[in-house]
């Protein structure tokens, strides 16, 4: 891809995070994004602020988690939306490894499975062996409906603010950084308000 090309994906990919994050009802709050070139590299982060509370206790609802997932899967969405499923590139690659980490403890190791894998911690840090070949099954598809509805939820998100996301990517585009505040305004401008239904 020219370095345009790169350039307008790396902003619409933040963006995507970006707009999830804000627009997700109890979740860390967007610090910033920025598109500024790193190392010679195309660069690209969005930083999210946890709240006092969140870094105090340490502890994690699936209602936080499922949000996590679906602004991990942002970047992602927002690539399948701009240039098409055929056209999305490897820049996500960190993020879907975050989200199948995440839904993978969420599901092996937290309790937070369904049909009958609920309240059972079936992994941990610690290896605590390989689950039968059933239960094995039961985890990778109650992970891939974890991850599913989480995707879902990122789509419906910037489909509804698809307004937001280009704003957002413009901004970028244009400033290469782009902090909190004028996110926020950005936000109400355009009527954002968060999504609900992030458990699945």
């Amino acid at each position: 891809k020219s370095f345009v090309a790169a350039h307008r994906l790396a902003a619409y990919h933040e963006a995507g995070h970006a707009v999830v994050g804000l627009l997700t009802p109890d979740f860390d709050g967007v610090q910033k994004v920025s598109i500024l070139p790193y190392a010679g590299k195309l660069g690209g982060i969005t930083l999210f602020t946890p709240s006092e509370e969140q870094l105090e206790s340490g502890l994690y609802s699936k209602t936080y988690l499922m949000a996590q997932l679906a602004v991990a899967l942002g970047g992602r969405v927002a690539e399948e939306m701009v240039l098409g499923e055929d056209e999305v590139t490897t820049r996500g690659a960190n993020d879907l490894q975050q989200v199948r980490r995440i839904a993978r403890r969420m599901v092996a190791q937290w309790g937070f499975g369904g049909s009958g894998l609920g309240g059972v911690a079936w992994e941990s840090d610690n290896d605590w062996g390989t689950p039968s070949r059933e239960t094995a099954r039961e985890i990778d598809a109650e992970v891939l409906k974890i991850v599913t509805h989480a995707y879902e939820t990122s789509f419906a998100l910037l489909s509804t603010h698809r307004d937001l996301l280009d704003e957002i990517a413009n901004e970028l585009l244009e400033q290469e950084t782009v902090g909190a505040e004028k996110l926020a305004e950005m936000a109400a401008q355009h009527g954002g308000g968060p999504l609900q239904g992030l458990i699945p």
